[in-house]
C-alpha cells in the first residue's frame, strides 16, 4: 500500500491506532481508498472509528474523529453518504457479532461444559 503524504499525516494523528487502521486495509484493500479526492482520510478510518472508537453518527466522524468538517470546502457533505454507508456496514457486523455473543451467553453452560464466567469473558467474533 502506498499513501499520499496527506493521508499519512491523517493516519499519524491517530498515533499507535494507525496500525489498527492499516490492519483493516490488509483485511479489505478497498478500505485503503481515500474518502474523496481532497479528503485526507481513508475508508478504513471510518470503519475503525465505528468499530473501535464507538463513533455512531456521520457528524461524530466528520467533526470529532477527523478534521474533515473544518478543512473540506463543503464541510464533508460530499463524503457523508460514503461515511454513512461504511458506518452502517460496521454497525451491521457488530450487531451480528453481539447477537452471536448474546446467544452464547443465554445457552445453558452445562451443554457446553464451561462456566458462566468463561461465557461472559469469551471473545466476540
Amino acid at each position: 500500500m502506498k499513501f499520499d503524504d496527506d493521508i499519512l499525516f491523517g493516519l499519524f494523528k491517530q498515533g499507535t491506532e494507525a496500525l489498527s487502521v492499516l490492519a483493516l486495509c490488509d483485511e479489505d484493500p478497498s478500505l485503503a481508498e481515500p474518502l474523496g479526492p481532497t479528503i485526507p482520510n481513508i475508508k478504513a478510518q471510518v470503519r475503525f472509528a465505528a468499530e473501535s472508537e464507538m463513533a455512531r453518527t456521520v457528524d461524530d466522524f466528520l467533526v470529532r474523529r477527523t478534521e474533515i468538517y473544518y478543512i473540506a470546502p463543503d464541510q464533508g457533505l460530499g463524503v457523508a453518504p460514503e461515511v454513512a454507508r461504511i458506518m452502517g456496514d460496521s454497525s451491521a457486523g457488530m450487531r451480528t457479532k453481539e447477537s452471536a455473543r448474546s446467544k452464547r451467553i443465554r445457552e445453558p453452560s452445562s451443554s457446553r461444559g464451561d462456566t458462566p464466567l468463561e461465557v461472559a469473558a469469551a471473545p466476540v467474533g
